[in-house]
């Protein structure tokens, strides 16, 4: 399930939730939405070198096992 982080007022990042059971194919949207916003960041900026690399946070909760 995708859920996006839908505030009534502005707020300075974007964030998306993206939760299921194991082996449901969550990793596989993540990286693809990953790469698409360092794509569109990059043409946006005009950066094209290896310095530039749009930063992404993820949650695991304690407990989590592979």
């Amino acid at each position: 399930m995708f859920a996006r982080n839908t505030a009534k007022i502005a707020t300075a990042r974007r964030g998306l939730a993206i939760s299921g059971s194991v082996g449901r194919g969550k990793s596989t949207p993540a990286m693809l939405i990953g790469k698409r916003h360092e794509k569109t960041m990059r043409k946006k900026l005009g950066r094209d070198d290896d310095s530039f690399a749009p930063v992404i946070y993820t949650f695991v909760p304690p407990g989590t096992t592979l």
